[in-house]
């Protein structure tokens, strides 16, 4: 950004009101406070009283971008225009007549703090004297908005406003041992300013100090006990050049902003700190008196070197759609201050900007110049050529959109909470203290103690969001969510895992004279998930049993298997966990994890076509132990791998302590045997059924079924 200046114009001085005599004083325009005043007899009639006071002018009030400090100035501003213009400028006299004793013999300068000092200079002039400052000196400050304060003051005033350079005078003679030294607060933190203030300073602040107190905090505001006065007869006047940040730090802490500071914490121009030391010494002399000491105390240890930028003939041109010639961007530049060099290569130019320009640090930053020098109503308007190609979607991007439309189909409602969470929600769920999932992300500057930790799992949140709708009657929910859990590793950033969480909970069907108004179980649950992997083109999922699952009832909870890859977990909310979060009714959850499905969700399904051989069903009622599950049965007949077998359902479960035996059940199932070649016959399917039951016999101790 190569700054912005915002211009107004206007008349701040001298508005005269009709049929309305006013003395002087009235109108603040002299210092004779005896009544009216006289003109000069050669002015004619009519002739505007503002021109006859001399003081008819046009102010203009200049808003300035923080990139651009070296406008804060007459000379800056005067420079910017003389540059786009393509006239003259003239910098103000500085020439000095120094007639004292030599400098090094009257004062030293220490500086303990050349980080944050960079440049500190010092002139000292003897015997002058302290009185009210002329009319030309005042109209201008006040013109500014700045008070007149005595003839020493307003000219280091003047010289900031002339040159965008603060100055600071100090009365020499209250000066303990006649010296400067520049360190940092320490321990000296209580500091009584100009304006009559205490201010309670932060060690590291950057304070002016002679040989036994501080006298100035640096670059902001001088102190009460060495301020020029009536009777001051010599001056130490200080320009100095303070590192921005340092001075920002400390006008933040302690609150004081002044026009000093405004421009130190943008950064001023170290090369222009001797010339407006020198201006302020010739104006001093000249408006007080007295005698300037031969030679400068410049304390400058580490000059500061402007970049060497490397700017490309052709990477302007190309930037800006332009075709200008080397020539004309060095004319740009050294307008505005530059030196330009040309390169060993003919397109190369190599510029080295001012110290006044701190902003221009990149070939970027010169072509922003050339632009604004060139002027931007010159630029041709060009549209882009180049065809804007949408990206294909990624593959996790696909994934999350499928089973969002899935779970919506299935009658579930998305749910959208917050990535952050309290701890005690986690703890509500019963994790253990040594589980990755409690040991969360903590926010530094949380909103809430509800919000103080990443989430590790969804779980709270639809708890939360269940809880919510059960207060406002909404009582029977299917609802769902994807989003992050934030899993903390020992790199910086977290894992983050994308889940989807369902729930349901409330009754299977509204009130109907239809059917009853049964509660949802875990099979309504499961059911949904079997639906979304059919939907989804998923593998056949597999349930087990696991008692790491905390949060869930121990009778009702199951790791979901892919394979026999873990992928997520089912099941009922336990009873201490609906306590903890104030539910009134069961809840059911599944929650899977996208990272692990997503090998099985990429598998492209395949077509089968009808086979046109007609398939055979044969029924079988087994009884077995009561503790023996579904998928262990379903596991035993999968490992016979009988080709003709399609499709295995149970469909009855019987239990009769006379009929089946105490302990026992009765599980009836069904079988569906067809043949991609043939037609199959009762011996080839009596064979498959004997083999069955033979193996059932022999891995769960079951018993055909009378």
């Amino acid at each position: 950004m190569p700054g912005n200046m915002t211009i107004s114009k206007s008349k701040l001085r001298g508005e005269v009101s009709n049929g309305m005599l006013c003395s002087a004083k009235e109108l603040n325009i002299s210092d004779d406070k005896s009544g009216i005043m006289e003109l000069d007899t050669s002015y004619e009639t009519g002739t505007s009283i503002l021109k006859a006071m001399d003081i008819y002018e046009v102010i203009f009030e200049l808003s300035v971008t923080p990139n651009r400090p070296d406008w804060l100035s007459v000379t800056g501003v005067s420079r910017e225009i003389s540059a786009l213009l393509n006239i003259p400028f003239k910098m103000p006299e500085t020439a000095v007549n120094e007639t004292g004793e030599d400098i090094t013999k009257l004062t030293q300068i220490t500086n303990e703090a050349p980080e944050l000092c960079q440049r500190y200079t010092a002139r000292i002039i003897e015997g002058i004297t302290v009185k009210s400052s002329p009319k030309w000196l005042k109209n201008r400050l006040e013109s500014v908005g700045i008070r007149s304060v005595n003839n020493v003051v307003d000219i280091t005033n003047f010289v900031l406003m002339e040159f965008g350079q603060p100055l600071h005078a100090f009365d020499f003679d209250l000066l303990e041992e006649q010296r400067i030294i520049i360190k940092k607060a320490g321990k000296e933190l209580l500091f009584n300013a100009l304006d009559g203030t205490q201010y309670k300073l932060d060690p590291s602040s950057l304070m002016i100090c002679d040989g036994k107190k501080s006298v100035a905090l640096a670059g902001i505001m001088g102190g009460e006990n060495s301020e020029i006065h009536a009777g001051t007869t010599r001056v130490l006047l200080e320009s100095a050049y303070f590192n921005p940040p340092g001075i920002r730090k400390t006008s933040k802490q302690t609150g004081i902003r002044t026009e000093s500071s405004y421009r130190f914490e943008r950064g001023t121009d170290p090369d222009s700190v001797i010339l407006a030391l020198d201006r302020a010494a010739c104006l001093i002399s000249e408006l007080a008196g007295g005698r300037i000491a031969k030679g400068i105390i410049d304390s400058y240890p580490n000059p500061i070197q402007p970049p060497v930028i490397s700017l490309s003939t052709l990477s302007v041109n190309k930037m800006l759609g332009l075709k200008l010639s080397s020539k004309e961007i060095v004319i740009y530049l050294q307008a505005l201050g530059m030196r330009v060099d040309t390169g060993d290569k003919q397109d190369i130019l190599l510029v080295i900007p001012p110290n006044f320009r701190q902003d221009i640090k990149r070939p970027v930053d010169l072509i922003e110049e050339v632009a604004r020098m060139h002027n931007y109503n010159k630029i041709p308007i060009t549209f882009p050529t180049t065809r804007v190609m949408a990206s294909p979607q990624h593959q996790h991007q696909k994934l999350r959109e499928r089973l969002h439309q899935s779970m919506v189909s299935l009658g579930f409602m998305e749910i959208i909470n917050y990535s952050f969470i309290s701890r005690d929600s986690l703890i509500n769920l019963g994790i253990s203290p040594d589980s990755e999932f409690i040991k969360a992300v903590e926010i530094k500057n949380p909103l809430s103690e509800d919000q103080s930790i990443m989430r590790t799992t969804l779980v709270p949140g639809i708890l939360n969001t269940m809880l919510r709708n059960l207060n406002h009657k909404n009582l029977d929910l299917s609802l769902f969510e994807i989003g992050k859990v934030f899993i903390p590793t020992s790199n910086e950033l977290p894992d983050e895992r994308e889940m989807l969480i369902a729930l349901i909970t409330g009754k299977r069907r509204n009130l109907s004279w239809m059917g009853k108004n049964d509660p949802v179980d875990f099979f309504d649950i499961k059911g949904a998930l079997e639906t979304l992997f059919e939907q989804m083109s998923l593998p056949a999922l597999e349930l087990k049993e696991d008692d790491s699952i905390t949060c869930l009832s121990d009778s009702q909870k199951a790791v979901i298997l892919i394979n026999g890859n873990a992928v997520g977990e089912i099941g009922m909310i336990s009873k201490k966990v609906k306590a903890a979060f104030d539910l009134k009714q069961d809840a059911f959850i599944f929650q899977l994890d996208l990272s692990k499905l997503m090998p099985f969700a990429l598998l492209i399904p395949t077509f089968e076509h009808i086979l046109k051989f007609p398939a055979i069903e044969r029924d079988i009622a087994i009884v077995v132990d009561e503790h023996v599950k579904w998928s262990e049965i379903l596991a035993a007949i999968k490992k016979i791998k009988i080709f003709i077998l399609k499709k295995v359902e149970l469909f009855d479960i019987f239990r009769d302590a006379e009929k089946v035996g105490q302990g026992k059940k009765s599980m009836a199932i069904n079988f569906l045997f067809r043949s991609e070649t043939k037609t199959l016959n009762d011996n080839e399917v009596n064979k498959s059924i004997n083999k069955i039951i033979k193996t059932l016999s022999k891995v769960i101790n079951a018993t055909l079924r009378a």
